[in-house]
């Protein structure tokens, strides 16, 4: 590597994921993601069409083998109504799929994802988000990442006009959402338990018995 010359280029692939090197934008990110599931999704059509299999089982195939591959890494990705919108039309587009639910049923999503027994894509990653805060809160303040949470450059002046969303600012929002302040949040993340207590999020219950018994 020493005499090859590195090309510089703003998007790269790293870990599976895209990383943007000028403006941190997630989109692309998850629009691979949304990609390599609608690949995985495809190959196990086999799987959705076998009539011998019952909805039931199909959904769980789908939540254990579909849902994982379309939300990897999903904790670095900042909000968007952008993002948001994309993961929730693929997730009601592979339900309905699944569930044999034409949009001429004019069925409401919302009764979808009932039938289902499943949140919006969207909240989950929320949720994997909180949960991934948690963690970098509870890291040694020398650890890189921790100084992530309130780094500010020490050179650059911002650009005059409504700031741009960043990781930084959504998980912010998403303390917001649930009652907690900066300050109480940087306190209550440093118990795992009361963490997902305050989160109050259905997937961390299983996790939270076990902690506490």
């Amino acid at each position: 590597m020493q005499y090859d010359k590195l090309e510089c280029v703003m998007k790269f692939p790293y870990l599976g994921s895209c990383i943007n090197s000028k403006d941190g934008n997630s989109e692309a990110d998850v629009m691979i993601r949304i990609g390599k599931a609608t690949g995985v999704l495809r190959k196990m059509d086999n799987i959705w069409r076998n009539k011998t299999l019952s909805v039931k089982i199909k959904l769980r195939i789908f939540s254990s083998m579909i849902i994982p591959t379309v939300i990897y890494s999903c904790e670095n990705w900042k909000d968007s109504d952008i993002i948001r919108n994309k993961l929730d039309v693929f997730h009601q587009r592979c339900l309905r799929n699944i569930m044999k639910i034409s949009w001429k049923d004019h069925v409401p999503n919302e009764t979808v994802l009932e039938r289902a027994g499943q949140q919006p894509l969207s909240s989950l990653v929320a949720e994997r988000r909180f949960r991934w805060l948690g963690h970098l809160i509870r890291l040694p303040d020398e650890r890189p990442a921790r100084h992530a949470l309130k780094w500010i450059p020490d050179v650059g002046k911002r650009k005059q006009g409504r700031p741009k969303q960043t990781w930084r600012r959504t998980v912010r929002d998403d303390v917001r959402r649930v009652g907690l302040t900066w300050e109480n949040c940087l306190e209550t993340a440093k118990n795992k338990v009361r963490w997902m207590e305050e989160a109050f999020c259905p997937m961390f219950a299983c996790e939270l018995e076990d902690l506490t018994n």
